[in-house]
């Protein structure tokens, strides 16, 4: 939502949960304030017939099979996103992560990878 550089913040795809933020999502709300937000995706290839978010039939579902992901899966998946929004046209070259719960675990090996 803008032209201009800006900084990059990085989370998790529970930013789109409607019962975890509330009715407006975070990472809108970042887009809107004039961050880029970038979620990591956890769930591509895990659902039924190797699919993504869209093919699990419902929350508990998902998080059963993100909850198999190893530490060392889960954390080259935030890395890639990472990597993806640093390398936007309109990053800055600052980059924050945020997440809760195993969210927030993950975020912290990306610390000190931008400014």
């Amino acid at each position: 939502m803008g032209t201009g550089r800006a900084p990059v913040v990085i989370g998790d795809a529970a930013w789109s949960w409607e019962w975890t933020i509330g009715s407006g999502a975070l990472a809108d709300q970042l887009a809107v304030q004039g961050f880029i937000a970038v979620a990591a995706d956890l769930y591509s290839g895990l659902g039924p017939n190797g699919g993504n978010w869209d093919s699990f039939e419902g929350i508990d579902a998902a998080l059963r099979a993100a909850g198999k992901l190893t530490p060392e899966e889960a954390i080259l998946r935030y890395k890639a996103a990472y990597d993806y929004g640093v390398k936007l046209p309109r990053a800055s070259g600052k980059v924050a992560t945020v997440g809760f719960c195993a969210g927030g675990t993950y975020s912290f090996p990306l610390r000190g990878r931008g400014t």
